[in-house]
């Protein structure tokens, strides 16, 4: 699903082990974000926020709080499966539970 001329978000579901798989291409560099809301606004989304440094992939379970820096999840319920870039995309895929029990994740239903 294309969300903006320049972003792409596409996601697989396995019923049977309750996983979603989530890939997102955006033309960046640097970091790329992701989030689910109810509200359709930052605070209190559920978010997922990867950067590459220097060779290195870093990659957080967020939420927000109001319009600040989303806050990392005390509960690490997303996993990092690819986190690459070249000269004008990133891209990340990342997977986690349909239900996490964790109070800052939305449950996907």
């Amino acid at each position: 699903m294309r969300l903006a001329e320049d972003f792409y978000l596409s996601w697989d579901l396995d019923v049977d082990s309750q996983l979603v798989t989530f890939l997102v291409l955006a033309r960046t560099k640097g970091w790329v974000g992701v989030g689910i809301t109810n509200t359709g606004g930052m605070d209190k989304a559920d978010m997922a926020v990867g950067w590459l440094k220097d060779g290195e992939a870093y990659f957080h379970d967020r939420h927000g709080v109001g319009n600040n820096v989303p806050v990392i999840d005390d509960s690490q319920d997303y996993k990092l499966l690819a986190l690459v870039e070249n000269e004008t995309h990133t891209e990340m895929k990342f997977r986690r539970p349909f239900r996490t029990c964790d109070p800052d994740d939305l449950d996907l239903t």
